[in-house]
């Protein structure tokens, strides 16, 4: 316990040290503070994000793009979230937020690209996955979805404080085979992971999603009745799979076996779910083109 303490607080005293670190838009504070409020209305989430045209019209984009198929075209916020849904929305806004927050010149272009590639294939991976665990929750669909893309977030902070050191890091893993958890351990003191879970929580976002990012590579260290954490495990490791390419499939993190069982998913379902994936993943090239800045 007094190891783990030790190293959240090196990772506090990291992302409090950085001059440049992103901040969450208004945007993104109060749409995240109103759709955890169970009364929250249609009406609410409009407002405000009528005080921000340029987010309004990302999601209006999102929506109406190849990903959710919709026979129509989506002209209002209103309409976007009657059809979607309020989490649905909610995770649209998130996307864009950190999305936007994190692009620039501070990141390298090939480290962005490779970072959100991957982000996003395990933010629809976990959809994928939290839907067919739980059919009937549309919201739990969308957390993990929001999960899902944030759930390497450490990384950008590691790579703001230090780039060179998150370089050798990446060419290490790739060429000798080294842990990457490890390597982030010896040289920061903490892994991505926990970065990610530290910053989550400043941001106020849920705290299963920010324990889910904490603990997505070790998911049986973490009592989680959403079994949020698990799903992201499996997805990031489907990732990999789905982008991967001969020895870059080497650095894959496994996924736990106990997680499948625990869960009533079946090892022998990995390839229909890496199918559904790249389906999914083939609808977003929105989400690709916000990433890279063409939007």
């Amino acid at each position: 316990m007094e190891t783990q303490d030790t190293a959240a607080t090196a990772a506090h005293e990291m992302i409090d040290g950085i001059r440049n670190l992103p901040t969450p838009p208004m945007v993104f504070t109060q749409i995240i503070k109103v759709v955890n409020d169970p009364d929250t209305s249609a009406y609410d989430v409009a407002s405000i994000l009528s005080e921000d045209p340029a987010m309004a019209a990302k999601v209006l984009k999102i929506t109406n793009s190849a990903y959710y198929g919709l026979s129509g075209t989506v002209t209002s916020v209103k309409q976007a979230i009657v059809i979607i849904g309020l989490n649905g929305v909610k995770s649209l806004v998130v996307s864009a937020s950190v999305i936007d927050m994190f692009k620039g010149d501070r990141v390298g272009l090939e480290f962005q690209d490779r970072f959100w590639r991957h982000s996003l294939v395990t933010a629809f991976g976990s959809r994928v996955l939290m839907r067919e665990m739980r059919p009937s929750d549309f919201g739990a669909g969308e957390l993990a979805f929001s999960t899902g893309l944030l759930h390497d977030i450490g990384k950008m902070v590691m790579y703001l404080h230090s780039p060179s050191d998150c370089q050798k890091i990446l060419e290490d893993v790739c060429d000798g085979g080294i842990d990457e958890l490890e390597a982030e351990r010896r040289l920061f003191g903490f892994d991505h992971a926990l970065a990610g879970g530290v910053l989550t929580e400043k941001w106020n976002m849920p705290k299963e999603l920010s324990g889910a990012i904490a603990n997505h590579h070790q998911p049986l260290a973490l009592d989680d009745p959403l079994r949020l954490t698990d799903v992201i495990h499996v997805a990031d490791g489907l990732a990999y799979h789905a982008l991967a390419t001969g020895d870059e499939l080497l650095t894959a993190p496994p996924i736990e076996p106990a997680v499948f069982e625990r869960n009533e998913l079946k090892l022998e379902d990995l390839g229909g779910y890496l199918e559904k994936l790249k389906g999914e993943y083939v609808q977003a090239e929105t989400f690709l083109k916000m990433a890279r800045g063409d939007d």
